[in-house]
């Protein structure tokens, strides 16, 4: 087991009105950014592969090692973040799934907290080359240097007038539409025979790159038309949640559970009842929020709810549940072991629903609705990889999905499905609106 170093320096530079996206290195572009501080990792220092239905326990026992023995070099700093090594995490959705989940190390770690940017090296021990040898004043100067060398390279990038060589299509078969109608007509028939109370049934949508495909161009999209949002890129795995499955920091743990969707009004004057008045959005919502909460109060304390309120964004409008605890000795992978999937990803009950799922849908999701964050000794960020696309080679795939309970309409699901893809079908489209 490596031992890593860490050394992390505040930056005298002035933080950019915008994450500085051109900074992300095109080979592994590394990415978490949330309401305006950001985390861009530089370099794969170590890169751990994980699958089959261990791999959050084992990437648990593999980060408390290389923690526990990790070991922080230079001076403290004054930052209100974590200071042993970070790395970037995404997860596949199956335990079945063929698509690796990872911890990627970077070499470098640049990122911005309350205003103050910062800049951390990390090193194996007895290997100290590279930029971890570098002095606090020439590691500021390195990092200088890339924000104005790479700034000037591509902000003629960001500002230049878009075209056709930069949009991706996204296209489905042609029987796309039928096709998912007749697995949720299936889900139903379940539901009905009381095999289910919900599952979650998903489709996707592929794509060739465009010629000119810049994926900081597509993140930035992201950013600007989904604020609220947590925006993430590793391992090619990119998208802008609106779910946080589950966070971490000194201890205290937050939730916020999504489920009960529906597309956002065009008509300011339709008659359609209010989302918390719909039985079964609400319904729908009530599976999903237990499911988490039934795991917190087994393995934290203090579990409080506020909701369920309706979150409004540009595309569609969900019913919202923030949840928070106080953890135990537990660590935030292990929770996540236990709480992945959430029926609002999956359904419930939490077996039925997944072979109901390997069943219905026609295609491997990989790391679509699995976790993706960060983490950082105990402490770490993890969203639902929800409106997200995972690039492989010049494809690029998307998937959206919908809660089938009693009462759903296969029409609706489908068109749920549509309004949830338009976050990465816009941000694929030069000028492309959020909605």
């Amino acid at each position: 087991m490596p031992e890593l170093h860490t050394r992390t320096i505040l930056l005298d530079i002035p933080a950019p009105a915008q994450a500085p996206l051109y900074l992300l290195d095109p080979s592994s572009p590394l990415l978490w950014w949330r309401e305006g501080s950001w985390l861009i990792g530089r370099g794969e220092l170590l890169t751990y592969e994980f699958g089959g239905s261990h791999r959050f326990t084992e990437a648990a026992e593999l980060w408390e090692r290389l923690s526990r023995h990790a070991e922080e070099r230079g001076s403290l700093v004054d930052l209100p973040f974590p200071s042993e090594p970070l790395a970037f995490a995404t997860f596949a959705f199956s335990d079945i799934s063929e698509t690796p989940s990872l911890l990627v190390v970077p070499e470098l770690l640049l990122g911005c907290t309350k205003g103050q940017l910062w800049a951390r090296t990390t090193d194996i021990h007895d290997s100290c080359t590279g930029l971890a040898s570098l002095s606090d004043d020439d590691l500021e100067r390195y990092v200088r240097g890339l924000f104005c060398e790479y700034l000037a390279a591509h902000e003629a990038e960001f500002s230049a007038a878009s075209s056709a060589e930069h949009a991706t299509m996204l296209t489905a078969s042609a029987n796309e539409e039928i096709a998912h109608e007749r697995a949720v007509t299936r889900a139903l028939h379940l539901i009905e025979e009381g095999k289910l109370k919900k599952v979650v049934i998903a489709r996707r949508a592929r794509g060739e790159l465009s010629k000119n495909f810049s994926l900081p161009r597509v993140l930035r999209h992201l950013i600007e038309a989904y604020p609220t949002c947590q925006v993430f890129c590793v391992d090619g795995f990119f998208g802008a949640s609106p779910e946080t499955l589950l966070e971490s920091h000194s201890g205290l743990l937050h939730a916020r559970v999504l489920a009960g969707t529906r597309p956002a009004l065009a008509d300011v004057n339709s008659t359609r009842p209010a989302l918390l008045e719909d039985t079964k959005e609400m319904t729908e919502h009530s599976f999903a929020v237990a499911s988490l909460t039934d795991v917190l109060h087994e393995a934290s304390e203090g579990v409080q709810e506020e909701g369920p309120y309706v979150l409004q964004l540009p595309n569609v409008e969900h019913l919202a549940t923030d949840v928070y605890a106080q953890a135990r000795s537990t660590s935030l992978l292990e929770l996540l072991a236990d709480i992945h999937p959430t029926a609002a990803v999956a359904g419930t009950p939490r077996s039925q629903a997944l072979e109901a799922i390997l069943a219905l849908e026609d295609a491997d999701r990989g790391r679509y609705a699995g976790p993706v964050g960060w983490i950082a000794g105990s402490d770490g960020e993890f969203a639902v990889g929800l409106r997200s696309a995972q690039i492989r080679g010049r494809v690029l795939e998307a998937w959206a999905g919908g809660g089938i309970v009693e009462g759903s309409q296969a029409r609706r699901e489908f068109e749920e499905t549509e309004a949830k893809l338009a976050p990465i079908r816009s941000a694929l489209t030069p000028g492309g609106s959020p909605v």
